[in-house]
C-alpha cells in the first residue's frame, strides 16, 4: 500500500512539477508586462502565495480560483483586466495548485478587506466547480458566481445568488454533457455566454493544452470578451465609484477638467461626424482624468 501511495505521488509530483514549468516559460513576461502597461492598478504580492490587483477605487471584490494544477500566475492577464474595471480581483495559490485542497480560502481573503462589501468569486475549469462549492457554504459572503469553462457539482439552485457562465465555442476539454446536466445546480436566472472561436486555455496564460479546440480569435480578444461580458452583467448590481474630494487635486487636473467640460458642453463633432459631447462620449471619461484615475472605459459610447 505504501509502495502504491509513493508511486502516486511522484507521479503527481512529475506532472505538477512539468506543469509549472510549462507555466514559468509563459509566466515569466507576464507580472513585469503588466506593471509596465496597466494604469491606474496596484499590484501586489502578499503572505501566503497571493497575488492582488487592486484598482485606484474598487467598487466589488473577486476571488479567483485557478484551474487543476495550474499556475495561479497564469490567471494575472485575466485578474489584471478585471481591476481596470473596478474589481479588486485576488489569484490565491492553493496547495498543490489544487483549488480543492483550499476550497474556503476566498472566505479568509474577503475578511482581510473589510471595507469592500461587494464580492464575487469565481474560478476557472476545476477552479469554478471549487468555488461553486465554495459559494453554496458560505451564502452570505458572497453576491454571485462566475465560473469559466466550468460547472457545479453541488446544488446552488435556491441560492438566489446571481450566476455567470463563459465558455469557448472550441473548447475541447469542458465535458458538454456534464455541463449540460449540472445546468440544474444553478438558479433558474443564470446567465451563459458563449464566446465565439474560444477555446479552454486561451483563458489563461499556461500555453496550450491536449485535446483543447483550435481557436479563431486571440488569446487577448477571448480574455477580454470574457471580462467584458462579466462587467457588463455585473455593472447595474455594483455600487458607484465616487472622487474622493477630500485630497489635493493639481491646479493642471483642474485646467484639464474644465477644458474636458468645455468640449462636452460645446457638443464638438469629430471629423467622421461622431459627436463628442452630449452622447456620451466624454460623460464619465472627463471626470477619470480630472481626477487621476483613469479606467478603461470602452462601453460609454453604447450608452449614447
Amino acid at each position: 500500500m505504501k509502495r502504491v501511495l509513493a508511486i502516486i505521488f511522484a507521479i503527481m509530483g512529475i506532472f505538477v512539477s512539468c506543469t509549472r514549468q510549462e507555466c514559468s516559460r509563459s509566466i515569466s513576461n507576464i507580472i513585469p508586462e503588466i506593471c509596465d502597461t496597466i494604469n491606474g492598478v496596484t499590484i501586489i504580492y502578499s503572505h501566503d502565495n497571493v497575488l492582488e490587483f487592486r484598482p485606484d477605487s474598487a467598487r466589488a471584490g473577486v476571488v479567483f480560483y485557478p484551474g487543476a494544477f495550474i499556475d495561479y500566475r497564469s490567471y494575472a492577464p485575466l485578474a489584471a483586466s478585471l481591476a481596470q474595471k473596478g474589481f479588486l480581483c485576488i489569484l490565491p495559490k492553493p496547495l498543490f495548485n489544487v483549488a480543492l485542497l483550499n476550497k474556503n480560502i476566498a472566505v479568509k481573503l474577503k475578511a482581510e478587506h473589510p471595507n469592500i462589501t461587494e464580492w464575487y468569486i469565481g474560478g476557472h475549469s476545476f477552479g469554478g466547480s471549487i468555488a461553486a462549492m465554495c459559494l453554496g457554504s458560505n451564502l452570505e459572503g458572497f453576491q454571485g458566481l462566475v465560473m469559466i469553462a466550468s460547472y457545479a457539482l453541488n446544488d446552488i439552485s435556491d441560492s438566489g445568488k446571481k450566476v455567470i457562465i463563459i465558455y469557448g465555442t472550441e473548447d475541447g476539454i469542458l465535458d458538454r454533457q456534464k455541463y449540460n446536466e449540472c445546468l440544474e445546480n444553478l438558479p433558474p436566472d443564470y446567465q451563459e455566454v458563449i464566446i465565439e472561436g474560444g477555446n479552454h486555455c486561451y483563458f489563461g496564460e499556461y500555453g496550450d493544452q491536449d485535446g483543447d479546440g483550435i481557436t479563431t480569435i486571440t488569446r487577448a480578444e477571448q480574455r477580454c470578451l470574457a471580462v467584458d461580458n462579466f462587467h457588463i452583467r455585473l455593472r447595474n448590481h455594483l455600487p458607484d465609484i465616487r472622487p474622493d474630494f477630500s485630497r489635493r487635486i493639481p491646479v493642471f487636473r483642474i485646467f484639464l477638467f474644465c477644458l474636458l467640460r468645455l468640449l462636452h458642453c460645446r457638443n464638438v463633432s469629430g471629423d467622421d461626424g461622431t459627436v463628442l459631447g452630449r452622447n456620451g462620449y466624454l460623460d464619465e471619461g472627463y471626470l477619470h482624468i480630472a481626477y487621476g484615475i483613469w479606467v478603461e472605459t470602452g462601453d460609454i459610447p453604447a450608452r449614447a
